[in-house]
Order: structure tokens, then sequence, then C-alpha cells
């Protein structure tokens, strides 16, 4: 019982890393598995993205194998039938509010589990977005409950033991962009749209104050040299400083070689990072990108082994950009330039020209380049092949 105490006295009131905060659960859980007897609940909350499903629940469940279950809150979603019902009476929800979750429901479950008792669980579909039959549970001696809501006023007491999962903002929109660009069908625009204007919204308005509730709050951080990976997208390229003379010459050699011109465009790039943040820190780049009036978004991780980033970019309407500003709402760099592409053999080459930056208020002309969108050895190749005798570069134009 003293154990038990320590480890809640430990906890109350501070973060813990992720490995430093599965330590003091696990001790915790044995505490309290020391001190009652029957079926304890644990409630593992956290914002979208947070990581309370894989990185702290199934964590906890394979701590303690065959004696703890884990239960979704995602089961007790009401359906679209339930929404659409409210719609035709004004009101309108989404999937992020409390009110779509059978809350009711989830607390006699708990309690019946906690009584001894079987209990038949709701089966949600996310495919046709309602329930689809039930199946039976029985208790077991540690049942762990994971969802946005698990530590709403309504189910709190049922918690033996309350865990919060914690991510700042940018960890949270970054992360769920790649991870619901691979595992749903929505495309990315829709997806970081219904972020910035629902999901984080309700956030701030149903979930963070519930980080009161717990008795432990785990900081599982965005790790972006880890992370950025699932963008799937390799980001390789070099860039070669070039004179006037060279820029005419090398457009000249790229035609003779069969390259084909694909565009001239205005780019005019701006750099953000989040205030209290460590985007910069981390060496991740954030950029909103105005190509001719079009409008992109582009994340990029830090540098990595293979000599290049691992990127995710998407096109972006006006409203959506506002909206990620108010996320993203420190300006760091601006970079314009005009850019021709030509295609040689499957490789990108841009000729970059009047490259100018701004940071703190001043300019900097940074000349012409020739930018080779291949892996080292390629671009250097490609260069000697269009006449271009100066070194290399991987830094972006931000980073010069």
């Amino acid at each position: 019982m003293e154990l038990g105490r320590k480890h809640a006295e430990a906890a109350k009131g501070c973060a813990f890393n992720l490995e430093e905060g599965i330590e003091l659960a696990v001790g915790r859980i044995n505490g309290i598995l020391r001190e009652k007897e029957g079926v304890i609940v644990v409630l593992v909350a956290g914002g979208s993205a947070s990581g309370k499903t894989t990185a702290v629940a199934k964590r906890l469940k394979e701590a303690f194998g065959q004696d703890a279950t884990v239960m979704s809150m995602d089961n007790y979603y009401r359906g679209l039938h339930f929404m659409k019902e409210q719609e035709a009476k004004g009101i309108m929800f989404n999937f992020d509010q409390p009110e779509v979750i059978n809350l009711d429901l989830l607390k006699e479950h708990l309690e019946a589990l906690k009584s001894g008792k079987d209990i038949e669980i709701p089966q949600y579909s996310f495919v046709s977005g309602e329930v689809e039959g039930s199946m039976a549970m029985s208790p077991r001696r540690i049942v762990i409950l994971e969802g946005l809501f698990a530590l709403n006023n309504k189910l709190k007491e049922t918690g033996d033991m309350k865990i919060f999962v914690d991510v700042d903002t940018h960890g949270r929109i970054i992360r769920r962009l790649l991870r619901d660009v691979s595992r749903t069908s929505w495309p990315p625009e829709k997806i970081i749209e219904y972020m910035l204007e629902t999901v984080e919204p309700m956030y701030a308005k149903y979930i963070a104050d519930t980080k009161a509730n717990a008795d432990l709050v785990i900081e599982n951080r965005y790790n972006p040299l880890v992370e950025a990976q699932r963008s799937g997208f390799k980001d390789v390229y070099t860039k070669f400083r070039i004179t006037e003379e060279e820029k005419q010459a090398i457009g000249e050699r790229l035609r003779k070689l069969g390259a084909t011109r694909l565009c001239h465009v205005a780019q005019f790039d701006r750099y953000y990072t989040r205030t209290g943040s460590a985007v910069m820190e981390n060496d991740e780049l954030i950029r909103i990108r105005d190509e001719n009036g079009r409008l992109t978004f582009a994340y990029k991780g830090p540098m990595a082994d293979f000599g290049g980033r691992y990127k995710f970019e998407i096109e972006m309407h006006d409203a959506t950009v506002s909206s990620m500003l108010a996320v993203y709402d420190s300006e760091i760099f601006q970079v314009g330039k005009e850019r021709t592409i030509y295609v040689l053999d499957g490789s990108i080459i841009c000729i970059d020209e009047n490259i100018s930056k701004i940071e703190r208020g001043t300019t900097h002309e940074l000349g012409s380049f020739v930018k080779v969108k291949a892996a080292e050895s390629e671009s250097r190749k490609i260069a000697s092949l269009i006449g271009i005798a100066s070194e290399g570069t991987r830094k972006s134009y931000a980073e010069m």
C-alpha cells in the first residue's frame, strides 16, 4: 500500500515522458491491485493522435498480459442516424464532441464490469457509420478504457487510475496528417481542414480541461526523426550555384540533351514555426507556398541519413491557410524566386533565379541555382553533363 501511495504522489500534478510515464502507470496499477479486490478500471484519455491507443493503452495491456483487456470508446458512437436525427432538429454535431458518444451506456458497462458482470459491447463500424451488432465481454482484473473523453466528468469516478496522454498542437496536427492520409479515403486537403476547423477547437472545448482529472499525465511528444517517415516521400535534391553566363548556357544545353521544359513559375514561400514549440530546434520546416496564386502547405522532417528530408505537401484553400496560420503563428523567413522546370530522363531539374530571402526585415539576394531532384551521385552526373562546375549543397534556400 505504501508503494502505491508513493507512485500516486510522484505522478499527481506532474508530466512524464512516455517511458517514465508507462513505468509509473504500471507501478501505480500494481499498487491498486494490492489494495483492491475485483476489477479495476484504468481510464486513458487524450487528444486525437496523442498516442493514447498504441503508445499507452496497448503497452499497459502488454505489461499485464491476460489479466488486462482494452475497451475502445469508439464503439459507443451513437452513429450517423442519430446525428441526422439531431440535424433535423437543428442541432449540428461532429464526431469530436462527447454528445455523439453514448456515455450513459458506457458508464453502465464499466460499473457492470466492476461488479463482475458480463456486458455486450456495441460494435461500431467506421465504414457504415453505425453500430453493427455487439460482442460479449467478460470482466478481467484490469479493464483499460481508451478514448478522447475517457476522463469526462461523467466517467471519471469509474476510474481507479486516470491517465491523460498529452502532445502539443504541432505534434497532434502533423501526426494525424501523416496517419490519416494512409488509412482513410479522405483527400489530404479535407483531412487538414477537418483537423484545423473541427478537431482542434473540440479538443480545446471538451478534452484539454479533462487533464485536471488525471492521476498521471504522460507526454508522448512527436518525434520527427522517426515519425516523419510516415509521409512515404523522400525529398532528395542537390543545389548548384550558377553565374548569369552559366544560366544562359545551361538552358541551351538542356534543350540539346532533349530535356522537356514543363513550365516557368513565380514562387513565394513563407516559413513558419509555432510559438513555444520546438519546430526549429528539431530541424523541421513548415512552409506555405504561393505559386502563381496556387497555395500549398508543406511539412518537411529533419535532414535524414539518405541525404534529404521526408516531405508531405498538399494544396490548400485560403480559408484553410488562415486556420493554419492561427496555429503556426510565427513567420521566420520569406523566400521568393522564379523557377523554370525541366525533365531529363526522369529527373526534375529546376533553374531558379532572382532568389531573395527576407529574414527579420533584411533582404538577402541569393543569386541563381540549378536544383536537381535526384540522389546525390545522379545529381552530380547531371550537373557535370550540363556544364556546372560548382560544389553542390543540400540546404534549402531558407537555410542559406
